[in-house]
C-alpha cells in the first residue's frame, strides 16, 4: 500500500460500472462501528466486492423476474446512503456488508486518506 487515493476517487473505483452497466469487483479493507453501544474498531477485508445495485437499476434475469413476482410486494424505506454516508457492498459469497465511507482504509490496496 505505498500509493494513496482520495476518497472521492475511492467513490469513483467502487460505484464504477462496466460497459452492460453492471458493478466492477474490488477490493476493499475498512472499520467497523457500531455507534449505539461505542464498539468497533475491528479491520474487514472483502475480496472482490462489488456495490450493491437495486434490482430494477440492473437487468434482471429470468430466474429473478419469477422470484419478484412470487414475493409480495412491501414498502421499502430508502437507505439514504448519500446523507447517511455509507454504502452496502455485496461479498462474493452474496451477503450484504454496509461500509461507512469515512471508514474505508483501503481500496486495491490504495491507501485512501481523506
Amino acid at each position: 500500500m505505498n500509493q494513496t487515493i482520495s476518497l472521492k476517487q475511492a467513490l469513483q473505483i467502487i460505484e464504477a460500472k462496466d460497459e452492460k452497466g453492471n458493478p466492477i469487483p474490488f477490493d476493499i479493507s475498512f472499520r467497523t462501528l457500531q455507534r449505539n453501544s461505542k464498539t468497533g474498531g475491528a479491520l474487514r477485508t472483502i475480496r472482490s466486492a462489488k456495490l450493491l445495485v437495486s434490482v430494477a437499476k440492473q437487468c434482471p434475469t429470468n430466474h429473478q423476474l419469477i422470484k419478484q413476482l412470487q414475493q409480495p410486494n412491501r414498502i421499502k424505506k430508502s437507505p439514504n446512503h448519500y446523507a447517511n454516508r455509507t454504502r452496502n457492498i455485496q461479498k462474493p459469497n452474496g451477503d450484504i456488508a454496509k461500509v461507512r465511507i469515512r471508514l474505508i482504509v483501503s481500496i486495491n490496496n490504495q491507501k485512501v486518506v481523506y
